[in-house]
């Protein structure tokens, strides 16, 4: 179109290079947050998914693993996994956990206590107390301490939950006129003793110390053969890493698929700061089931 009143007031600047796109940042920038993507999926593969898969796994870290469970993926009807040695004596579980008894009467003396922890909830150390426990019942006498203050789980797994003690080990490590007998109850048919949690709920460190614990283990041993004492996983809390200082042998459960590399790592740092050592793994759930597993099953 042409028109008489348009006149020309200064001819366009234009730039030597274009101003957008910017190739060279498009580029950088690319590159940059491909590679924040990839190393934070790396990061999140590590933390999240290096699970323990079976026992060889364990073997850099020089520690004997004591025993392996196997996975139980059927239960009768009327049983419970975690009563498993009382309720079924015979079946593959219960083999296991004799294998595991048999393995702590060579390795340890009697009058001693046995800490039983892992890493996180949800790996079977309670499961795994209690089961070991009625198996030392049958050749001495045994008390399982529950000592899991925040959340107690010992009874909740027997049908003895409503009748637990109004006192238990919380109660008595702070001190007061509490009678050791008030703080115990008799399984029904075992010849276990159990030392319920107790009714205080804050951290141990703030009830005793470790010398006073370890002189309370003293008096315990005296009067039984073996102590099992069942403890919180290690990495929510602080209250295992404060007990293990005061026990005398010291294991930690790993679950199979379930129990991170980086998780043990951690923990047993946690432990040698405090100049504890893990004297075994009690390695659970595993699929005895597939061929290549068959040299780990003991």
């Amino acid at each position: 179109l042409q028109s008489s009143n348009v006149r020309i007031i200064q001819n366009a600047l234009l730039p030597l290079f274009p101003i957008s796109p910017n190739i060279s940042k498009i580029v950088f920038l690319s590159y940059f947050f491909s590679f924040i993507t990839v190393f934070s999926i790396l990061i999140y593969f590590e933390f999240n998914t290096n699970a323990i898969l079976e026992p060889s796994n364990l073997e850099n870290f020089n520690i004997p693993v004591l025993a392996t469970l196997p996975a139980v993926k059927k239960l009768d009807k009327g049983y419970h996994l975690s009563q498993m040695f009382l309720e079924d004596v015979n079946s593959e579980f219960s083999e296991s956990i004799r294998t595991l008894r048999t393995l702590l009467v060579a390795k340890f003396q009697k009058n001693k206590s046995i800490l039983i922890s892992s890493t996180y909830s949800g790996e079977g150390k309670t499961t795994i107390s209690l089961n070991t426990a009625l198996a030392f019942s049958k050749i001495g006498k045994v008390l399982l301490i529950e000592t899991d203050i925040r959340r107690p789980s010992v009874l909740s797994k027997t049908s003895q939950a409503d009748e637990a003690p109004n006192v238990g080990f919380s109660d008595i490590i702070q001190g007061g006129d509490i009678k050791m007998s008030g703080c115990i109850i008799k399984l029904p048919g075992s010849e276990i003793e159990v030392m319920t949690s107790g009714t205080r709920r804050s951290d141990l460190t703030d009830l005793t110390t470790t010398k006073k614990l370890k002189k309370f283990f003293d008096v315990l041993k005296s009067n039984y053969d073996y102590v099992i004492i069942d403890t919180p996983p290690i990495q929510p809390v602080s209250d295992t890493l404060f007990i293990s200082q005061a026990t005398d042998h010291n294991l930690l459960v790993v679950r199979s698929n379930v129990t991170k590399m980086v998780g043990i790592k951690s923990v047993l740092r946690k432990l040698e700061n405090v100049d504890v050592k893990v004297e075994g793994f009690i390695f659970n759930d595993l699929d005895t089931s597939k061929a290549s597993y068959y040299g780990y099953y003991q």
